[in-house]
C-alpha cells in the first residue's frame, strides 16, 4: 500500500477547502452532508489527514466536482456550477420548468445564428 504524501494531503485538502466555499457551505454543513464530525473536515482541510475514497466520492457528489479534480486538481468544472445547482434546487418544479424552457429558447435562438 502505498502512503500518502503530507503534500498530496495538503493539495487535496486545500481543493475540498475551495469547493465548499464555493458551494457555500460551511464546514458544519458540509460535515452534517458526509456524515462526519466537523473536526475532521476542518482536518482534512488542512491537510492533517486525507479523506477515505468513499469520503472523497462524497465530496465530489456534494460539491459538484470531480474525483479528478479533489486528487490532481484537474478537471473542475466552471466554478459557477456549484452556486448555479443550489439556486436550481431552491425553485420550485414549476420555477424549474419554466427555467428550462427559457433555456431551451435561448439555446434555439443561438443556434439560428
Amino acid at each position: 500500500m502505498t502512503k500518502i504524501s503530507n503534500e498530496l494531503k495538503i493539495q487535496i485538502g486545500k481543493r475540498i477547502k475551495t469547493a465548499r466555499k464555493d458551494s457555500g457551505y460551511t464546514q458544519e454543513e458540509l460535515a452534517d452532508l458526509i456524515g462526519i464530525e466537523p473536526q475532521s473536515l476542518s482536518d482534512i482541510e488542512r491537510g492533517k489527514y486525507c479523506a477515505s475514497v468513499p469520503n472523497l466520492i462524497q465530496f465530489s457528489e456534494i460539491l459538484h466536482v470531480s474525483c479528478d479534480y479533489l486528487l490532481t486538481g484537474r478537471s473542475i468544472s466552471s466554478s459557477k456550477i456549484p452556486e448555479n445547482v443550489r439556486y436550481w434546487e431552491r425553485l420550485s418544479p414549476g420555477d424549474q420548468n419554466l427555467m428550462e424552457q427559457m433555456i431551451r429558447l435561448v439555446l434555439k435562438i443561438m443556434n439560428e445564428k
